[in-house]
């Protein structure tokens, strides 16, 4: 998979609709995925092997965790057998720790997002959501009455689910999407509109890429 993917969008259609959406989704020079489909407060936790071995202490499957060399040492302590034999005796370890609130503290609050929102963190929301796992980065733009013209880059994979709400969203334009990886081993080229892909090309990456550069001619070529 590529570290980044770069999108360029032309958006045609009614100048009132066009204005409307540089004032929703792109005022200050910005494309933030908030405004399309906002992130729920309370994701925006640790994504990391800590928070997943407190979650699993605390709430999940206890006994994929039980054998983890850091164990070791207070199973030792307390008499306990390795790999630990119950819940209550991961938590008694984790709890033995310097730190355990770096396991404990955030696990409760990732039990809460698993229960409301189907995720316990921002990543898997963000991958499902956005359909990568960051907001857009990079972002550049030319903005003229008929027609708006956006740049960005995202990790890993092109966002389709908020293009293709925003496109639900302004259902009169049209949004010429072309998009390519930071390898330039492939690139796509179609048209949104109202959430369906028409007008499917295949193209070449770098005829993609020196499209981009007449728009956007600070884009560079990374590879």
């Amino acid at each position: 998979m590529a570290d980044y993917v770069t999108t360029f969008v032309e958006i045609t259609g009614p100048i009132a609709s066009l204005q409307l959406l540089v004032q929703t989704h792109l005022s200050a020079n910005t494309f933030d995925f908030n405004t399309i489909t906002r992130m729920p407060e309370g994701l925006d936790i640790e994504s990391g092997s800590s928070v997943e071995t407190g979650y699993a202490a605390l709430y999940g499957d206890w006994q994929s965790v039980a054998g983890y060399w850091m164990f070791k040492e207070p199973a030792a302590k307390f008499g306990f057998p390795f790999p630990l034999a119950s819940r209550e005796q991961v938590l008694s370890s984790l709890r033995s720790f310097d730190c355990p609130d770096i396991y404990l503290g955030p696990a409760a609050q990732y039990q809460h997002n698993m229960q409301t929102h189907g995720h316990g963190d921002w990543y898997g929301w963000c991958n499902e959501h956005w359909g990568t796992k960051h907001n857009a980065d990079e972002v550049a733009m030319h903005i003229a009455p008929d027609v708006v013209r956006l740049k960005f880059v995202t990790a890993g994979k092109y966002p389709k689910p908020v293009l293709n709400k925003l496109s639900k969203e302004f259902t009169d334009l049209a949004f010429h999407v072309r998009h390519y990886d930071e390898h330039l081993g492939s690139a796509k080229d179609f048209t949104l509109v109202n959430g369906r892909e028409t007008k499917k090309q295949k193209r070449v990456p770098l005829e993609v890429l020196a499209e981009v550069q007449a728009v956007f001619p600070s884009q560079k070529r990374t590879n």
